[in-house]
């Protein structure tokens, strides 16, 4: 719709083509609000604003999630790097010279050759999608020379050794990403409640809040939040997949929600101080035994040095003369 003079423009508040949003600037949106009246001008920029907030959100995930995913492929490069500074890493350097060695057979028993040469290659040109096709890579290399060579041969045993290597620090790796991939794209669990109530309006920062520290409860607090919501709308059913639509519901049912997921947020705090206080008394209470068994040891052997000694004193007065423990 073409503007007028009439016509209110609403569009993003920072018209800089390179903004901190990185959203281009191409077209702007234009709302004929001529026939709307303050509450619906309200309306729309809160509704306008929300949409915004969202799409930021969603900006802030990806770009998480890129960043984790960086940095897991930079773990990778280091895991590399020192496996191939291995003394047996040469074997596997470069593709198996079956010509040159003689390995009629290798192909009829290797049916997907691969070495750390190959897969050096495609980690740094990008041609992985994630860790687990890196790591794929790197287990078919060694996989291949344990299939091909005999329990006891030199390069068996070395892909054994550099396997076994490989994985452990692997698995921290990747434990490491997934840790940083689950906290970037949380869960999401919905509900959809018609608009009523009475109650002050909820603010955009405030509806973000709440949506923030519902994704944060850990799924034992989320019941508690399913049950209000599925109270307030029968309707839900019995379904697994509950989404939280902040801006369909009422005031009423957005500050009970509120109070809800602040209690139990409270509740997680309070069970993780508990947890550590009973972890520091329990190190506390190990280190106390440990100290007692000590100076009891201690006790006991200077108790038996005494004796000892008595014993000696007495020996060395009588007519047989002395003698020592």
């Amino acid at each position: 719709m073409a503007p007028s003079d009439e016509t209110e423009q609403l569009q993003n508040p920072n018209p800089n083509p390179n903004n901190e949003d990185g959203l281009s600037q191409v077209a702007h949106v234009t709302y004929d609000t001529t026939s709307y009246n303050r509450a619906e001008k309200a309306n729309l920029k809160r509704k306008l604003e929300t949409e915004l907030n969202l799409v930021r959100a969603c900006r802030a995930r990806l770009e998480s999630e890129s960043k984790s995913l960086a940095d897991a492929m930079k773990k990778c490069k280091q895991i590399l790097r020192n496996l191939l500074k291995q003394r047996t890493a040469w074997i596997f350097k470069e593709p198996v010279d079956t010509v040159k060695l003689g390995l009629h057979d290798y192909r009829d028993i290797v049916k997907q050759p691969m070495d750390l040469g190959t897969v050096r290659a495609r980690l740094y040109s990008g041609q992985y999608s994630g860790p687990l096709d890196f790591a794929s890579d790197v287990r078919l290399t060694f996989d291949n020379a344990l299939t091909y060579n005999p329990s006891g041969h030199v390069v068996h045993e070395a892909a054994r050794r550099m396997l076994k290597q490989f994985e452990t620090a692997f698995s921290r790796a990747h434990k490491a990403y997934v840790r940083a991939r689950a906290r970037a794209v949380p869960a999401r669990r919905v509900v959809r409640i018609p608009l009523k109530g009475k109650k002050r309006e909820m603010s955009v920062l405030e509806k973000q809040r709440l949506v923030e520290e519902v994704m944060g409860l850990p799924a034992e607090e989320l019941e508690a939040v399913v049950g209000f919501l599925r109270r307030r709308n029968p309707d839900l059913g019995e379904s697994d997949d509950i989404e939280i639509d902040v801006d369909a519901m009422d005031d009423e049912t957005l500050w009970e929600l509120d109070r809800i997921v602040r209690l139990a947020s409270e509740k997680v705090n309070r069970e993780e101080v508990v947890d550590v206080v009973g972890v520091e008394e329990e190190k506390e209470e190990t280190a106390a035994a440990a100290a007692a068994e000590v100076v009891g040891r201690g006790k006991s052997t200077s108790e038996s040095s005494s004796s000892c000694s008595s014993g000696s004193s007495s020996e060395s007065d009588s007519d047989t003369g002395s003698s020592s423990c």
